[in-house]
This record gives C-alpha cells, structure tokens and sequence, in this order.
C-alpha cells in the first residue's frame, strides 16, 4: 500500500513516519510538493475523476495511495512574470488529489483549513475550557477602536500569525488604522508573561 508524506525529505518528521512505514510493510512516497512539475507530474481525467502521478517514469495511480499524511504544503518555485497564475494553477491541479475520494488524509486539506482560521481555533479552545484573552478579528475601524476601549492595553497581530504582536496604547490610533486599513488584523487583550 502506498502512502504519501507532504513535506520535505529532510524534515525529521517525515523521515521518522517513512522509516516506521517501511518497517509497517507500507510503500511511503514523500510529496515534495515544492518539486511538482519538476521531479514529478499529474494527469488527471475529470470525466472519470482519475488520474495518476508520474515520478521518475513510474506511473502512480491515485487510486493506489491508500493515504496520505499533511504535513507541510510548499509552494512550487517559480520565478517569471507569470509566478503568481502559475502558482494558482499548480494547486489548482494538486487540488484533483487532495479531494480525490479514494485517498484517506490525516490532517488533510480540512485540517489544514481548520488550522489557517485562528478565530475558528481560539473558539473552539475557550469552549473546551481554555482561558482565552478576549479577541477581535476583522479590519472595520470603529468596531477596532470600541473593542480597544473595552480592553486594557490591547496587542494587535496578524489574523493567521507569524509576526510577533504589538502592544496598541491610547496614542495608537494613527497605527490601528493604517494596519486596518492594509488588511485585517487581530486585537486581543494583552496577558503579560512569557510569549511561548
């Protein structure tokens, strides 16, 4: 049985799920996604709503990958005029696998999703019982300055994350507007302490 890994052969994670699969009896097949179009290619037929991969001339039909394991999506590498509509046409074309019925995904493209919307996420843990600093998401301006008017120093963030969040003081409202203004953004009640 064949199962994908998505991410990086390097990465420790995929290469402890490869050698315990190889031990399983299983067939991994780590998915660089980075590499699609270069290292490996998709045909995929819409009226039979099949296809397969070709790797190094060896065709791989999707109905062969029992399951695949999401673990990390790299864009592929291309660097012309065009990057960006070839970007969106190569997962577009991935898109076929990732809901293709007969291959089973742990942390699939649901999951992934699920993980991408933060607000989503910090819901979900304060109704399980997490404590959670009171949060506001979106880029409406009077709604951001009234929720900074309900909270003490509020700290305002990017709504997926990867930037380090910054304290907003009353003299902020130049700032608060110009990010809003930009995109959407995240206000939440600053808890002091250590950022983990």
């Amino acid at each position: 049985m064949i199962i994908a890994l998505l991410g990086e052969a390097t990465d420790p994670q995929i290469r402890h799920l490869h050698h315990h699969l190889l031990i399983a009896g299983h067939t991994p097949w780590v998915a660089n996604t980075s590499r699609f179009g270069e290292d490996w290619s998709l045909a995929f037929d819409t009226h039979s709503f099949e296809g397969y991969f070709v790797i190094n001339d060896r065709h791989i039909q999707l109905s062969e990958i029992k399951a695949a394991y999401w673990h990390r999506y790299i864009q592929p590498k291309r660097h012309d005029a065009a990057c960006k509509s070839r970007l969106t046409d190569f997962s577009s074309a991935l898109n076929c696998w990732f809901h293709y019925p007969g291959t089973r995904w742990v942390n699939g493209l649901e999951a992934v999703r699920y993980h991408q919307c933060k607000p989503a996420q910090l819901h979900h843990a304060a109704r399980l019982g997490a404590q959670v600093p009171r949060t506001w998401v979106g880029n409406h301006p009077t709604s951001a300055s009234h929720f900074c008017t309900l909270v003490q120093s509020p700290v305002i963030k990017p709504v997926h994350g990867g930037e380090v969040a910054s304290r907003l003081t009353s003299n902020s409202d130049a700032t608060l507007l110009t990010r809003l203004a930009r995109s959407p953004a995240t206000l939440q009640h600053y808890v002091p302490g250590t950022n983990v």
